[in-house]
């Protein structure tokens, strides 16, 4: 399936990807369905025990808000910093719900 040089297994560039096999190689992040995703469903989710905190996802209904959305998105990769000042209501997820069957997660990372 065309890896970055035309081989086998050799697209590294996502989760969708060939995966690292190495913790020393580089860094994997999840995109931001997926971490709305692992926050949102699951047995005990919403709730404790969970990777992220329910309150840094957002979902925001565009067919009933408008299209537009008023707040402040932060990296994964800025989590643990998100306690700290003025970012008490940053988001590390925005799931735009647009009245489709195609729904929108915003978010960025720098790995």
């Amino acid at each position: 399936s065309g890896g970055l040089d035309g081989e086998t297994y050799t697209d590294h560039t996502c989760l969708m990807g060939n995966p690292l096999f190495s913790d020393h190689v580089g860094d994997m992040c999840f995109n931001p369905a997926k971490n709305y995703q692992i926050v949102m469903t699951g047995e005990s989710r919403p709730g404790k025990g969970n990777w992220y905190d329910q309150d840094r996802v957002e979902t925001y209904d565009m067919s009933v808000n408008g299209k537009k959305w008023d707040g402040r998105l932060t990296g994964i990769a800025e989590y643990d910093k998100l306690n700290q000042g003025n970012s008490k209501d940053n988001r590390i997820v925005l799931k735009l719900e647009t009245g489709t069957s195609s729904d929108l997660y915003v978010g960025f990372n720098r790995a």
